[in-house]
Order: C-alpha cells, then sequence, then structure tokens
C-alpha cells in the first residue's frame, strides 16, 4: 500500500533540490562567463599595447597563459551545462600548466644563450641572483 504523504514530501523535497541546484547551477554559468569576458578583454588589451609598444615577444608567456585560462573557464561552463567528471577539467589544467611550464623553460634557455650568468636563471624568468656558497662554510 503506497504511502500517499510520505511519497508526495518526498516529491516536493526533491523538486525543491533540483531548483537550487537550477539556480545555482546558473549562478556559477554567470559568474564564470562574467570572469572568462574579463580575462579575454584583459587578453586582448594587453595584446594590442604588446603589439603596438613592440614587446610582444617578451610577454607572449603571460599571454598565453591568460589565454589558457580563458578556455578553462569555458571548458569549465561547459561542464556547467553538461555535467561531466571534473577529471576533464583537472586535465585541461594540468595540460596548461604544461605548456606554460614548456614556455617559460624555452625563456631561460633562450637566456642562457645570451650569455645570462647561470646564478640569474630560475624556471618562470629570470630573478634575483642564487647566493653563493660562502667559501670554506661546511654544514
Amino acid at each position: 500500500m503506497p504511502r500517499g504523504g510520505g511519497a508526495s514530501a518526498r516529491d516536493w523535497i526533491a523538486r525543491s533540490f533540483t531548483h537550487v541546484e537550477d539556480i545555482l547551477y546558473v549562478a556559477l554559468g554567470v559568474l564564470l562567463a562574467a570572469g572568462a569576458l574579463v580575462l579575454l578583454a584583459d587578453a586582448t588589451l594587453t595584446f594590442v599595447t604588446n603589439l603596438v609598444a613592440g614587446t610582444l615577444p617578451a610577454r607572449i608567456i603571460g599571454l598565453l597563459d591568460r589565454v589558457l585560462l580563458v578556455l578553462m573557464f569555458a571548458e569549465i561552463m561547459y561542464t556547467v551545462q553538461v555535467p561531466e567528471p571534473f577529471l576533464v577539467v583537472g586535465l585541461i589544467a594540468a595540460i596548461r600548466r604544461v605548456l606554460v611550464i614548456t614556455a617559460e623553460f624555452s625563456e631561460v634557455k633562450d637566456a642562457a644563450r645570451h650569455g645570462v650568468p647561470r646564478a640569474t636563471r630560475r624556471p618562470g624568468g629570470l630573478g634575483r641572483p642564487t647566493p653563493p656558497a660562502q667559501a670554506g662554510h661546511h654544514p
């Protein structure tokens, strides 16, 4: 014998959670879209500014990072629309990081070819020199 009151309360709760979930997904989608548009506008402005100033080759790694971040936002928005495992988003983030590290490594290699001392080269770009070991000091 079916329970009339229990089933309708359960259905009402399930529908309520579905509505709350829909509202959260719409809000999340709007925030992601706004963030992606802001990042895209900033990347476009950075590209044009550096192109006009003639500094685009020196700034291309940061621009690549920004463009890949916009692509990540787009993929996350797609994941919100069509529920998929977040493994895909993690994979995209990992690929983005590998691409940026590869680009930064090529920058370090270029610095080495142009005679920049080894002590001033670091992954992620040029930084402050690494302090030399003190003569005669053994920890």
